[in-house]
């Protein structure tokens, strides 16, 4: 999963991400210091929301992907999270609208991101 989409569904919740990448994905956001209920932000997903946003990312510039990708790196993630909580395939195939072979595949294509990450961590993590 892309970094500002994993730090904004740890920091606004999954949902109020989901929002705002189908609302600016593909798009520089640019997050004002200060909300108010008339806002872009607060009409796209509320008020108390937008002010959680504004607390994290207020005076930034937010570099959101497009929908589309955005919103399968999401999926695939929460897909991994399932998987890791001890959900079987046949299970999260059911909740995602999957087959058991497509599960397979988006967990396969995790494990091998992952191990290519770990390979490269040592080489830039020598000193």
């Amino acid at each position: 999963m892309q970094r500002i989409l994993k730090d904004l569904s740890e920091k606004i919740g999954l949902a109020d991400t989901i929002e705002i990448v189908r609302r600016w994905g593909g798009r520089e956001l640019y997050v004002h210091a200060k909300v108010e209920a008339g806002d872009p932000l607060a009409l796209t997903m509320g008020l108390e929301s937008a002010r959680r946003l504004v607390q994290h990312y207020g005076g930034q510039r937010l570099q959101l992907p497009a929908e589309r990708n955005a919103l399968l790196d999401l999926r695939n993630a929460s897909i991994v999270d399932e998987h890791k909580s001890g959900s079987s395939h046949e299970k999260i195939g059911l909740n995602y609208g999957l087959t058991r072979q497509a599960v397979s595949h988006i967990l396969r294509q995790h494990r091998e991101r992952e191990e290519i990450r770990q390979k490269f961590a040592g080489v830039y993590n020598r000193k």
